[in-house]
């Protein structure tokens, strides 16, 4: 029997709220086929200036569309008052805490001082906070960048924050600016953390085992992590970070029923041929990662016109045993690492 390390033990691993991606479809097989993860968090839901909440707006969080254990809703808003309305739609369908995003770093949220473009903005923080935090509807959480064009703007957002009773504080290592491109900034990450009077989590660039391994030595006494592109591209490796084994032979098989039980969801749920396709291509930019032979699948991927030439391509691949390759992927969504 294997012994388990104190840090596999107590670690909890979050699922990154990837717009596009992580709906409650990808959600539910990820957790089927590959677990490892503690806790979801769905992509966010606007807040709207209207009393009563449209509940299409909500639909990704309909409790009979989700089966993991643990979901917690994300809410991108500047507007304190939207925010709490948001809030009550959200828990009155039963979940149990939100998160506040404060990390997006598209254009066009962060022109609108929402996303990482509050960050530039310790007032509006502090203005939010005043009215989310009085007499707030359920625990809140935030999920923030170190800054939005100044990395230094954590060193005045936090204390900010530490002042109100947020349940945790999610922080990934780049500015908005930054989007997801450069390095992430170990030092100022390893300062917000000092900062920080919150339970808080490691966001960034988790890629493989070997990534993780590094930061427990930058960050010994961190316990939690986040893992976004990395999970999506490596589905195995929140299990592995918690000490659990799955043999590699195994693994293009799992990585194929996951595959053909969410090609059926989307084949169900999407109009049109064109759409499906769009929709698988995005994700085997994650999926063929670490596959072997994952750089030439995903070119026939992509040169797939049609449904039955892409379902060609994909019988072909899984035809034969390929392997898979534990580290040095190569991440097609990011260039050379």
């Amino acid at each position: 029997m294997k012994a388990f390390s104190y840090l596999e033990l107590t670690m909890k691993i979050y699922l990154a709220p990837i717009l596009g991606m992580t709906n409650y479809r990808y959600r539910n097989l990820f957790t089927k086929y590959f677990g490892g993860i503690d806790k979801y968090f769905a992509p966010f839901v606007t807040s709207v200036n209207a009393e009563i909440i449209n509940p299409t707006l909500l639909k990704d969080l309909m409790p009979e569309r989700n089966s993991v254990e643990y979901l917690v809703p994300q809410i991108l808003s500047n507007n304190g008052d939207d925010f709490k309305r948001m809030a009550k739609a959200i828990i009155d369908l039963g979940y149990k805490e939100v998160n506040w995003n404060i990390g997006c770093p598209f254009s066009i949220v962060t022109r609108k001082n929402k996303g990482a473009g509050i960050l530039a903005h310790p007032d509006k923080i502090r203005q939010f906070l005043d009215i989310v935090m009085n007499n707030p509807v359920c625990p809140v959480s935030i999920k923030m960048r170190l800054g939005m064009n100044d990395i230094a703007d954590f060193r005045t957002v936090i204390p900010i924050i530490n002042e109100y009773p947020v349940s945790e504080l999610i922080i990934h290592g780049r500015t908005g600016k930054q989007a997801y491109k450069g390095v992430i900034h170990k030092n100022e990450m390893a300062e917000a953390f000092s900062l920080s009077t919150i339970p808080t989590v490691y966001n960034g660039d988790i890629f493989e085992y070997s990534d993780y391994e590094l930061l427990t030595k930058h960050f010994p006494d961190t316990h939690t992590f986040m893992l976004g592109r990395g999970a999506l591209s490596n589905p195995f490796l929140p299990s592995r970070m918690k000490g659990i084994h799955i043999d590699s032979s195994k693994k293009q098989t799992i990585l194929k029923q996951f595959h053909d039980e969410l090609y059926t969801a989307y084949e169900n749920s999407l109009y049109g041929g064109k759409h499906l396709m769009d929709k698988m291509k995005s994700i085997w930019i994650y999926l063929a990662v670490h596959l072997k032979e994952g750089d030439e699948l995903l070119k026939n991927i992509k040169r797939a016109k049609t449904v039955d030439t892409y379902n060609i391509v994909l019988s072909e691949y899984f035809g034969k045993e390929r392997g898979w390759n534990e580290e040095n992927g190569v991440y097609y969504f990011i260039g050379t690492r």
